[in-house]
Order: C-alpha cells, then sequence, then structure tokens
C-alpha cells in the first residue's frame, strides 16, 4: 500500500484514550495509507511501544504541555491542554497539510473522502460546522468541532489563531476562531465545513445534548455509519476506552 505524502496525520492526548485510539486506526481503512504522528508528553515505555509497534510515529510535546499549563495556569490541566492543540498540528506535521483528530476521535470508516474534499476546497482550515449539526448547539458563537481539523500549515492565519488565544488569555481553539479574522462571520467564510452524517458524529449531533450529555452519549453508541465517532466528554471517553480496553471491542 503506497502511503501518501501530501497530509500527516496528527493526535496527541491522554495515554489511556490513545491506547483505544491507535487501536480503532488499525482496525479502519486507514492503516497503513497515511503518516500517523502522536504527540508524547511523557508517555510510559509499554504505551510508546505500542505506537511504535502500530507504524505510527512519536514527537515529543513535553515543552508544549509544560508552557500552555504556566501559560495558562489559573485554568484547570484540562483546558490549558486546549491551547498545545496548534502547536502539536504544527509540530507533529511533516508535510504541507494536516489531518488532527482528538485523542477521543474514533476512525471507523474511510478518512481519505473527508481529506479531499477538504483540500478540494483550498481553504486554511476545515472541520465540522456546529451550524451544520441538527442541534446547533454553538451555532453563531463557534464555528466548528474541532475533534477533527483539517489545516494548511503553511498559512499565516494559523499563528495568529495561536496568538488570538494568548492575547484573550483563553486557551480554548474553538471560542478563539471568530476573533482570527475580525468576526464570527469572516472566520465562518474563510473556514470549510467537514460535517456530514456519514463522516463525522459526535453528542452534538443529537438534539438531546441540551438536557443531557450522557443520554447524547448514548445515542451516540448507536451511530454506525460515521467514519469519526468523537466521544466528547468524560463519559464518552470511558466509553470510547470501553470499546477497546485489553484490544478487544465490545
Amino acid at each position: 500500500m503506497v502511503v501518501r505524502t501530501d497530509i500527516t496525520i496528527v493526535t496527541a492526548g491522554r495515554a489511556d484514550v490513545l491506547a483505544a485510539w491507535v487501536e480503532a486506526f488499525k482496525r479502519s481503512p486507514n492503516f497503513g495509507k497515511f503518516r500517523v504522528r502522536v504527540g508524547d508528553d511523557g508517555f510510559p515505555a509499554e504505551f510508546r511501544k505500542t505506537v511504535a509497534d502500530a507504524g505510527f510515529e512519536l514527537f515529543d510535546m513535553t515543552e508544549i504541555r509544560k508552557r500552555s499549563v504556566e501559560i495558562f495556569h489559573k485554568q484547570t490541566v484540562h483546558h490549558a491542554m486546549w491551547y498545545s492543540k496548534v502547536d502539536a498540528m504544527l509540530r507533529g506535521t511533516k508535510t504541507r497539510f494536516c489531518l488532527w483528530l482528538d485523542h477521543d476521535a474514533e476512525v471507523r470508516g474511510d478518512l481519505e473522502p473527508i481529506i479531499d474534499y477538504g483540500l478540494s476546497l483550498g481553504k486554511w482550515m476545515c472541520a465540522p460546522k456546529y451550524a451544520s449539526m441538527p442541534p446547533k448547539r454553538y451555532a453563531g458563537q463557534r464555528v466548528t468541532q474541532n475533534g477533527m481539523v483539517l489545516l494548511d500549515i503553511s498559512d499565516a492565519l494559523v499563528a495568529t489563531w495561536r496568538q488570538v488565544m494568548l492575547v484573550r488569555h483563553d486557551p480554548n481553539d474553538e471560542t478563539a476562531l471568530p476573533f482570527v479574522l475580525g468576526g464570527f462571520d469572516k472566520a465562518d467564510a474563510s473556514i470549510g465545513d467537514l460535517y456530514r452524517p456519514e463522516w463525522y458524529a459526535s453528542v452534538d449531533c443529537y438534539s438531546v445534548v441540551h438536557q443531557s450529555l450522557y443520554v447524547a452519549n448514548e445515542l451516540l453508541k448507536t451511530n454506525k455509519d460515521a467514519a469519526v465517532r468523537h466521544w466528547c466528554a468524560p463519559c464518552g471517553k470511558r466509553t470510547f476506552m470501553g470499546m477497546f480496553k485489553e484490544g478487544a471491542e465490545k
């Protein structure tokens, strides 16, 4: 199988969640088709071996993570880590284009149609848009849900995105986006939409999310069609890890 040379798939996060991510990716039709790089901020040796055995590469994120916590010291560690996402894409990508996937984004189906469509738009960034998801949970407030991001790392707007988080002292990569081009509408117009029901699903695809993340998470379990299922929130991560516990999907 020929590995694509125009794009790098990048992820980072907690080793216990990433263990499920690696196992899911290995079972997907994408295994062996892409260069995959995983950010390491101090993984146990056993997990490093798991990543290497899958044929994925590790890149060092120790300083990136440390800097995120230092800058946003008044935030929780979890929220401070959001800021590190853009740096992880820049450091982890060895090509012009990057497909970022959160550590709780379960890859099930073929990513190539998503990537090829996004690249065809010629945008600096593409991701699933909240306004396209049926509940429209953050429509008009946040442009995209960034569990899956296609990014042109050569574009100057990437550095602006990172700088906006610093200036606003807000580590949330999603809430920062409307300010990258000076307003929600301009930012929205600059970003391509990767939401399709067959491409991406998260709890934000179910109207019940407005009342209960847990119930929305239960509905997400029934979704067998989306190429990527994004297991947001603690209940989702527990579901994701449980499905691939000890390498066997339940």
